[in-house]
């Protein structure tokens, strides 16, 4: 088990979730380029994004155990000055406009970052990328720098109108 990351470069709505499908059954009743997309816990990032979508572009990658992505977590969290993962979540209101902080403080394992949250993102990658492949020298890190590239695409391609989804 472990992270897996899909992305889409558009999302269209199509409908809401019936009252008869589930959370778990959530792409039992899709077919093709259908998806269903829902924040589950953190609502900010997703941008209301929360039903069945057509969706273009999609790409996938894997991340990696949640113990590694929680790793990779911290680390991203220290690149920007904070002891751990855990500390950017306690920030108050004024945190939250932190860079990475919608990612650092969003699920290990399942939900969807909309597609101004991914312009947010894109923004701080492109802004932080010299120091964070720097950090990845500085901790002896490969796999630091490699993860960082992968949301770095991921949240450029789904900037605007697309969505990155945690699965």
């Amino acid at each position: 088990m472990g992270l897996d990351v899909s992305y889409y470069t558009s999302v269209k709505f199509v409908r809401k979730l019936r009252e008869d499908e589930e959370y778990f059954d959530r792409n039992e009743n899709c077919n093709g380029d259908m998806r269903h997309l829902c924040p589950v816990d953190f609502t900010r990032q997703a941008d209301g994004v929360d039903g069945i979508y057509a969706v273009e572009g999609e790409v996938s990658f894997r991340v990696g155990s949640y113990s590694y992505y929680n790793h990779w977590r911290d680390q991203l969290a220290q690149l920007i000055g904070e002891s751990s993962a855990a500390a950017v979540w306690e920030k108050s209101d004024a945190g939250k406009d932190g860079p990475f902080y919608d990612l650092i403080h969003f699920s290990d394992c399942e939900g969807v970052i909309g597609p101004q949250t991914c312009d947010r993102l894109a923004q701080s990658f492109d802004v932080w990328r010299d120091r964070a492949q720097e950090h990845g020298k500085k901790i002896g890190d490969r796999d630091f720098f490699t993860t960082y590239e992968e949301f770095r695409t991921a949240f450029k391609a789904a900037a605007g109108h697309g969505c990155v989804d945690f699965n």
